[in-house]
């Protein structure tokens, strides 16, 4: 370097700043969301659109769209995100597995049904209903899981 020459630095300014704010918060797109149809349409505009972004410079005249439209989808993102979090416990199953099996007691929480009014021969087809069914939401969670696992 000669004493001729001069380095200039670029002090950020406040354009800098706020561009800085509005950079997406993900990084990777949790596998969670590529379980509904939505979630993968969501991660592959994200991604797309990420990939866009990350190409362009700082000063490139599409950059900002393409910003605003990469957080819109971000944030329907991470408002799919908690709904697929953890499963809540079925409400019903503890019921349900209270009217086909006596022995099993119903939560409290639960509003006992008024069975005064009904025969005995409605209760014991109400059960083998109830047990039928039972054992069909069981057999298709158990697929459900199957085709989770085979999945991954």
């Amino acid at each position: 370097m000669t004493a001729n020459d001069r380095v200039y630095v670029q002090r950020p300014t406040q354009a800098d700043a706020s561009d800085q704010a509005r950079q997406p918060k993900l990084k990777k797109v949790p596998e969670s969301l590529l379980l509904t149809e939505r979630g993968r349409e969501l991660a592959f505009q994200w991604r797309r659109l990420n990939a866009s972004v990350q190409t362009m410079g700082p000063k490139h005249p599409s950059r900002a769209a393409l910003t605003d439209q990469l957080l819109k989808v971000e944030q329907e993102l991470l408002a799919i995100e908690p709904a697929l979090g953890q499963r809540e416990p079925n409400p019903f199953r503890s019921r349900l597995r209270s009217l086909v099996d006596p022995s099993v007691e119903a939560p409290e929480s639960a509003d006992p049904a008024d069975a005064s009014d009904l025969k005995e021969g409605d209760v014991q087809q109400l059960r083998r209903q109830m047990a039928a069914l039972m054992k069909r939401v069981e057999q298709l969670e158990e697929r459900v899981a199957e085709l989770k696992a085979a999945r991954r």
